[in-house]
């Protein structure tokens, strides 16, 4: 369950990204978050499984690579700015509860 709390902590983060049009990378999330930049995966893969199931636009495409502003290559990336336009003018509520990340995450 602490995987999914974590992303509960993420989804907040990347909601308020949206709210302020804003994008981060992972060394930037890693250090909102204090998780280790390079092992965010298991706290965004619920996300993204959660709003996939429930035809939301993809928070996680906010986080991106510093050296392409782009998210990483398991992330498609095709109309990208259109993505993350949606992703910034929905209106994010606060996160899933455990129980729904749990049920979304198809990887667990």
């Amino acid at each position: 369950m602490k995987q999914y709390s974590g992303s509960q902590k993420v989804w907040r983060i990347l909601a308020d990204a949206a709210k302020n049009n804003k994008t981060l990378t992972y060394s930037q999330l890693g250090e909102k978050t204090g998780f280790n930049h390079r092992k965010l995966g298991p706290y965004l893969y619920p996300i993204q499984h959660f709003c996939t199931k429930k035809g939301l636009p993809s928070l996680t495409i906010l986080v991106v690579l510093r050296s392409t502003g782009r998210p990483s290559s398991g992330i498609s990336t095709q109309n990208f700015e259109k993505k993350r336009d949606d992703v910034w003018r929905h209106t994010w509520p606060e996160p899933p509860s455990i129980e729904e990340l749990s049920d979304s995450d198809v990887d667990k």
